[in-house]
C-alpha cells in the first residue's frame, strides 16, 4: 500500500461523468498534475469500474466506520483489487445502532471505544488505512495502540 502516499482523491458528484476525466483533464491541467496514482471518494463499485478504464486507482475513500456501513461491498470489492480503501470519519458511530455494545467490547479489552471501533476497521480487511484525526500526542499513541488489540470472533458478532 506504498503506492497511496501520494494519491489525489477527488470526489465524482451526480452529474459528473467519470468518463470524461482522465487523459484529457490530463491535459487540461498540465503534464504530471494527476501523477500515477489517482484515488476516488465516495465511489460506488461501477463508479470505480468505470474510473479504472481511464486511470489506475490506487485508493478509495468512502465514510465508513462502525455505524455506517453502506460501503461493505466496496471494501470487500476493493480488497480483491488490492486497492486501499480509506475510510473517512472511521470513529463515527450511531450509538442508538450500536447500543452499548462498543462499551462492552471496550471493557473486555481494557480499551476505549475509540481503539475498539479503529481496531475493527483494521481487523475488517487488510486493505483498510485508518487516518483518525488528533490533536495530542496522548491521542495519537492511542490511536495507535489499537492496531495491537485482537477481536475476536465473538466481538465482531457482537458490533454486527
Amino acid at each position: 500500500m506504498e503506492r497511496v502516499l501520494k494519491t489525489l482523491t477527488y470526489s465524482l458528484g451526480k452529474d459528473l461523468d467519470v468518463s470524461r476525466l482522465g487523459y484529457g483533464a490530463m491535459r487540461l491541467t498540465g503534464e504530471g498534475v494527476w501523477g500515477k496514482h489517482v484515488g476516488l471518494s465516495e465511489v460506488s463499485i461501477a463508479d470505480i469500474t468505470r474510473a479504472e478504464k481511464i486511470l489506475p486507482i490506487v485508493s478509495v475513500q468512502n465514510m465508513y466506520n462502525l455505524g455506517e456501513r453502506k460501503w461493505d461491498e466496496v471494501v470487500d470489492y476493493t480488497a480483491k483489487r488490492n486497492i486501499a480503501f480509506i475510510p473517512w470519519y472511521p470513529l463515527a458511530s450511531d450509538p442508538g445502532q450500536l447500543s452499548g455494545k462498543l462499551e462492552i467490547v471496550a471493557a473486555r479489552h481494557k480499551a476505549t471505544p475509540a481503539q475498539i471501533a479503529l481496531a475493527w476497521l483494521l481487523h475488517r480487511s487488510p486493505n483498510i488505512i485508518v487516518i483518525p484525526g488528533t490533536t495530542s500526542i496522548n491521542h495519537l499513541l492511542e490511536n495507535i495502540a489499537s492496531a495491537r488489540i485482537n477481536l475476536s470472533g465473538r466481538d465482531f458478532q457482537e458490533l454486527g
